[in-house]
């Protein structure tokens, strides 16, 4: 079980490689951690209305966002690696390209790359 789990874990990782090589962060695509940030900041907004100006409050409402966005990013990545192992092929099939998107758009090494010849290009 082990062996397939590194066999997946090392597919995962080559196909986010080449899914960052080929497409990058395609325009107009939300990056998750911009949809990630929207979030939060609906979050905050929230948590501000409701807490007024009480310094308390509004140290609680902070660490009840903090806790929120890191435990939902968490649990969802564990759920979706789970999925991948067990069940219908089908649902092991999409979990896997959910994953691979998720880590392309992590790695940027695309991006990064544009970004060194542009300042390269400038200099």
């Amino acid at each position: 079980m082990a062996e397939i789990r590194l066999n997946i874990s090392i597919a995962l990782l080559i196909t986010a490689y080449f899914l960052d090589f080929l497409i990058g962060d395609p325009e107009g695509v939300p990056h998750p951690v911009e949809i990630i940030g929207r979030a939060i900041e609906a979050l905050r907004r929230l948590a501000e209305s409701c807490c007024k100006s009480n310094p308390l409050l509004l140290r609680l409402a902070g660490l009840g966002l903090t806790s929120t966005v890191v435990l939902t990013c968490g649990l969802s990545g564990w759920c979706l690696e789970r999925l991948i192992g067990k069940g219908n092929p089908i649902v092991q099939l999409l979990s896997f390209i959910v994953i691979s998107i998720a880590l392309s758009s992590g790695l940027a090494s695309r991006s990064l790359r544009e970004s060194v010849k542009a300042v390269l290009k400038a200099l």
